[in-house]
Order: C-alpha cells, then structure tokens, then sequence
C-alpha cells in the first residue's frame, strides 16, 4: 500500500528523499514518512507423528487445490503465536513443535508470508467457519493435492520432503557395527595401529582429502535445500549417532588398544562429521567421497587418512 495522505491527519503527502530509501511520502504537518505498507500472514504445514500432513478443503481459496493452515497475524503476535492460533481455530489441533522454513512474497495480494513446518498429535479435526473440510494425507501425497511448484503449500512441503531423508539415512546406517574390524590387518585399507597416528593422518589429510569433497557438497547442499536444511541434517545424524558410536568406539579401545589418549572425543566427532557428509549425499541423491567413506565404515574400519595421491592409492583406515 502506497500512502498518498497522512493517516493521522489527512494531509496530502509530498516527496521527501530519505536516505536509502529514496523519494518517501512525507506529511509536512506531522513530520513523519510514510512508507510503504504490506500485510504478513503465517502459513504452516502441520505434520503428525505418522508422517501425514493436515490438508485443507477451503472452498473460498480454491475448490481444485487443498490449503494448509494460514491467517492473517495481529497486531501484538508474533508469528509463532498466529500459528499456534490458526491451527487452534482453523482445525482444533494443538502444536507439540514449530520451526521456522523461511519467508516468501506472495505477490498476488502484495504479502509477506512467514512459513513454518510444525508437530502435533493426530486427533480428529474441528473446523473453523472458514474451513469445509481436512484430512490427514501422507506428505508424499500431500505434495500433489496443493498449488503446484512456485507455491509457498508447495515449497513447506518440499522442503518437509527433503528434510526426512535423513531419517531415512539414520535407519539405514544403524545396523552398522562401527570399529568391528578395526585393528585387524586388511589386504585391502592400509592399516594405521597407533590412535595418535590415526588422528595425526586425518588431519594432515585433511585438507588435501577431505575439504575440497566437503566444499563441493557445501556449496551443492546450499544451493539444492539451503542453509537451514542442510543445519537440520547435521544435527539429526549426530545426535542419532552419537551414542552408538561412542558406545562402539570404547569397546574397541577396550578389546585392541593398550595406549590410552585424550582423544577419544575428537576421533567420534571425525567419525559423525564423515556420516554428515555422506547422509547430505544421500539427501541430494548422489554418490561421491562420503559415500565411498560410508562403505569403509560399513567394513568395520575407520577411515583416517589416505595411501597415495587421491583417488589413486587406498584408504589408511584404524
């Protein structure tokens, strides 16, 4: 909304250069710019312990699409408030959990949207006046019955999509008995015995080895499913990993080594970091260094450094 006079006096407005802003409209009266005005709404995608997304029927909106719960925030609210306020009144469920995605122009009606993905319990909905009907649909599916791609419905549910991969990652790899083989000769890795010498390989090859994979994926994983995404999977694969593999790194000090070193926590944090890699990977739908890492660790060893110019030569694996 463009002012052309004064809201508090009616006073026609005139153009005033403000800065960075440029020519504003400026009631001489009152003394104050005034500029230009949009409103903010909130839109959620509220998924339950099942994995289905709630889907509404709002015939108003669109009789061919399904919505998810949006509205309008008020004065007062912030828009973790509205949220949990619009899915209280649009269809009786409570929120458990909320995370904000991101925000979105919604050029149509010259809006700014601030969407979230949020948990709650399935329950039977309750619907509000402006709601003809929900349901509670898989997201796979879900993500066809919406506004297609370019809609703010849409790109939550995406990016829901994307997000619970890792999960799907973390399932696959928990079978993994981690360390099994570490210690025992292998005609295929070069063996590293020493706990001081495997760290010390690690990071001497690191940087030759390790980072330009990481940099590639980085950049990849920013640009596919963004910053935010990318955070979520390395905090769900490590904390998912973290005990089994402390758990199984002890029990290899405990049965191969008799050197004792303070670097236990460093050498399972290398170990998460490498699975982090190789789950944002899996998320992107490629096969690369991690991947390869991934199947090391599925022999049984860890992965500490590498014999010969990559990727020539063999992996120095403990």
């Amino acid at each position: 909304m463009t002012f052309r006079f004064c809201p508090k006096c009616g006073e026609r407005l005139t153009l005033k250069p403000m800065g960075d802003d440029g020519d504003t409209p400026f009631c001489e009266k009152c003394g104050n710019p005034w500029f230009e005005m949009f409103s903010s709404a909130v839109i959620v995608l509220v998924v339950n312990e099942f994995g289905e997304a709630a889907l509404l029927r709002q015939n108003y909106i669109s009789e061919k699409f399904r919505n998810l719960v949006s509205g309008y925030m008020k004065p007062g609210e912030t828009a973790e408030e509205t949220v949990r306020r619009e899915v209280l009144e649009e269809i009786g469920v409570e929120m458990t959990d909320l995370r904000l995605v991101g925000t979105y122009w919604f050029a149509k009606k010259d809006m700014l949207m601030i969407g979230f993905i949020g948990k709650a319990k399935k329950a039977d909905f309750t619907f509000s006046q402006e709601v003809d009907g929900a349901e509670w649909i898989p997201v796979e599916d879900a993500i066809k019955l919406v506004h297609p791609k370019g809609s703010v419905s849409y790109a939550l549910l995406d990016e829901y999509l994307k997000r619970s991969i890792s999960a799907k990652f973390i399932e696959k790899i928990k079978p993994i008995k981690w360390f099994e083989n570490s210690g025992t000769s292998t005609d295929k890795y070069l063996l590293v015995r020493s706990v001081y010498d495997a760290y010390d390989n690690w990071n001497a090859k690191y940087l030759e080895v390790w980072e330009p994979p990481i940099c590639l994926l980085e950049k990849l994983a920013v640009e596919i499913i963004g910053s935010d995404a990318l955070d979520d999977i390395f905090d769900t694969v490590s904390f998912a990993i973290d005990e089994d593999i402390w758990r199984e790194w002890t029990a290899f000090r405990e049965r191969g080594l008799s050197e004792q070193s303070g670097l236990d926590e460093e050498i399972v944090d290398m170990v998460k970091r490498d699975l982090c890699w190789a789950a944002v990977e899996y998320v992107l739908n490629r096969t690369g260094f991690f991947t390869a890492l991934l199947e090391i660790y599925k022999d049984g060893y860890f992965p500490c450094g590498w014999d010969g110019v990559y990727p020539n030569g063999r992996a120095a694996v403990m």
